[in-house]
């Protein structure tokens, strides 16, 4: 399964002499839930840096997560001069490469170089894209589901990666990402969470309006990474926020859609009426609209969203299945899939 190294603790300047300065923190290596930990033993670096764009490395450290873990303690004490702007903590596993990692590194928000401060319960991941450029999202350390990066996120930018490529596995959804001929491409992200997944499609494809879409607690850490972003050229971002249970006039629904984006958002059974129930207002309004479903199927009452989606006239115009990166040493554990699932309003065909 995919594994994120988390701000337990983030860094606090423990002491700072007019030459020196030690620093602390905590973290743990878990999945996206953070109910499991990282089984096998992983040679990690941490590295204190300046948080200028130079991001100058200042000490760098060898530290080991052995199996049975649960935490681990991060200490380094660098020689930096009175003029050291402000810093930043990375941690990451030596053996990262490729788009994503199976271990996700973090990177926390700058701190002064000041005794005692403590740098702000945020950590930032930079995902490596095959243009060479790359997309960096901010999570909140905290327990909210809805600030933090889900595995069903991930399979997402793999997507929107695939699309790009001459054979796609989706060729439908290829089709309303690249095949209109002129204007704007129209998208609606429901439940965007830290908004990765409206990020890296806007970051993909140009001529896209991403609308993204989630109740309040999100808006902090969404508009953060939209203030960020780098967008296509001609695509933009926006954030509403939305609540699936109450009315939304005026809101993102009214507008003409052209692909609907949910991912992971079929876990609690409980909203799922609601959600079903948004998009089948979004699709009166924009009946050739596409829905894109992703989800890392985690227990059987999921199914009751696929069932309420088939009771609604929606049906199934093509699916993918995506693997995760995933540590070989993970024995007995299923590989992390993520499941990809592009609805249309079945008259629609």
């Amino acid at each position: 399964m995919v594994h994120y190294i988390r701000f337990l603790k983030t860094p606090r300047v423990e002491y700072r002499s007019s030459k020196s300065i030690s620093v602390m923190a905590l973290i743990t290596i878990t999945n996206d839930l953070g109910d499991n930990f990282l089984l096998s033993d992983a040679k990690l670096t941490s590295c204190l840096l300046t948080a200028d764009r130079a991001g100058k490395v200042l000490f760098k450290q060898e530290v080991r997560w052995h199996r049975g873990s649960r935490q681990l303690s991060i200490g380094l004490t660098a020689h930096i001069s009175q003029s050291t702007p402000l810093l930043r903590l990375h941690v990451f596993h030596d053996k990262a490469s490729g788009l994503f990692p199976s271990i996700l590194s973090a990177l926390s928000a700058p701190f002064k170089p000041v005794h005692q401060t403590r740098a702000a319960a945020l950590v930032e991941r930079e995902l490596s894209l095959p243009d060479l450029s790359s997309l960096k999202i901010w999570e909140e350390t905290g327990d909210s589901i809805a600030k933090h990066i889900w595995d069903a996120s991930l399979g997402c930018v793999l997507c929107f990666q695939d699309i790009g490529s001459a054979e796609s596995r989706m060729p439908l959804l290829k089709e309303v990402l690249q095949g209109k001929a002129s204007g704007q491409i129209n998208v609606l992200e429901l439940g965007a969470g830290c908004g990765i997944v409206g990020i890296a499609l806007a970051h993909y494809f140009p001529n896209c309006m991403v609308h993204l879409t989630d109740l309040v607690e999100a808006q902090d850490i969404l508009l953060k990474n939209l203030d960020e972003a780098t967008p296509a050229a001609n695509s933009s971002l926006l954030f509403q926020i939305l609540d699936w249970n109450v009315d939304s006039g005026g809101t993102s629904l009214e507008r003409d859609v052209d692909l609907v984006i949910i991912s992971d958002c079929i876990y609690n059974s409980d909203t799922c009426s609601d959600l079903v129930r948004t998009l089948c207002r979004v699709s009166l309004i924009s009946p050739q609209c596409r829905i894109l479903v992703a989800a890392k199927r985690r227990h059987d009452s999921e199914d009751v969203f696929f069932d309420l989606m088939r009771h609604s006239q929606m049906r199934i115009l093509e699916k993918d299945t995506i693997v995760l990166p995933h540590e070989t040493s993970d024995l007995g554990v299923q590989p992390p899939e993520v499941e990809l699932y592009l609805y249309g309003l079945a008259e629609s065909g």
